[in-house]
C-alpha cells in the first residue's frame, strides 16, 4: 500500500512538473544574437553589441579567423579566446564586437574539418551493427505485422544463403558422411 501510494505521489509530482514546465513561455529574442552574415559588410553598426561569427582560423597567436561567406573575404582577430585552437579549425565565436576587426570573445565552440565525416561514417557502421543483429536474432512475422525472436540464431553460412539445399548444414538429406 506504502508503494502505491509513493508511486502516485512521484507520478502526480512528475504530471505536475511537466505541465508546469509547459506554461513557461520563451523568450527567443533573448538567445538571437546577429551572425556573420548579418554584421558584414556593415560591422560599424555592431560595435559593442555581442553578435556571433562563424569562420576558419587561419593564424594561432594571436587567434584570427576569415569569416565563412563574405565577399570580400575578412579577417577578425579573436581577443581572449580560451582555449587552444589550430590553424585549419572551423570555429564559431560568441562576443562583443569591439571594432571592425575584434571580437572579444565570451565563448567558442570549434569543429575539426573531418568532424563530420567521422560521425557519418561511426553512423553508418552503428546502424549496419544494428541491423545485423536485428535480422540475426528476429524474424519478421508477415502475418502479425511484428517481429517474433528466433529460437536460435542462424549461422553466418545460413544468412549468406549457402545451405538453402541443405548441403552442407547436417540436415535430412546430407549424404556428405554416407
Amino acid at each position: 500500500m506504502e508503494r502505491g501510494v509513493g508511486l502516485v505521489a512521484l507520478l502526480g509530482a512528475l504530471f505536475g512538473l511537466c505541465v508546469w514546465y509547459g506554461t513557461l513561455g520563451t523568450d527567443p529574442a533573448s538567445w538571437v544574437f546577429p551572425r556573420t552574415a548579418q554584421v558584414f559588410p556593415g560591422p560599424e553598426r555592431y560595435i559593442g553589441r555581442r553578435v556571433v561569427l562563424a569562420g576558419e582560423v587561419v593564424s594561432v597567436d594571436p587567434v584570427v579567423v576569415s569569416l565563412a561567406g563574405t565577399d570580400p573575404p575578412v579577417r577578425v582577430l579573436l581577443d581572449g579566446v580560451d582555449r587552444p585552437v589550430a590553424a585549419g579549425v572551423r570555429i564559431r565565436a560568441f562576443g562583443v564586437l569591439e571594432s571592425e576587426g575584434t571580437l572579444r570573445t565570451l565563448g567558442v565552440v570549434t569543429t575539426r574539418p573531418g568532424g563530420f565525416v567521422y560521425a557519418a561514417t561511426a553512423s553508418i557502421v552503428g546502424g549496419l551493427v544494428v541491423i545485423g543483429r536485428l535480422l540475426r536474432d528476429w524474424r519478421v512475422d508477415l502475418g502479425g505485422w511484428g517481429l517474433e525472436p528466433r529460437a536460435s540464431p542462424p549461422s553466418l553460412r545460413a544468412l549468406a544463403g549457402a545451405g538453402e539445399d541443405g548441403a552442407g548444414t547436417g540436415e535430412a538429406g546430407d549424404d556428405r558422411d554416407a
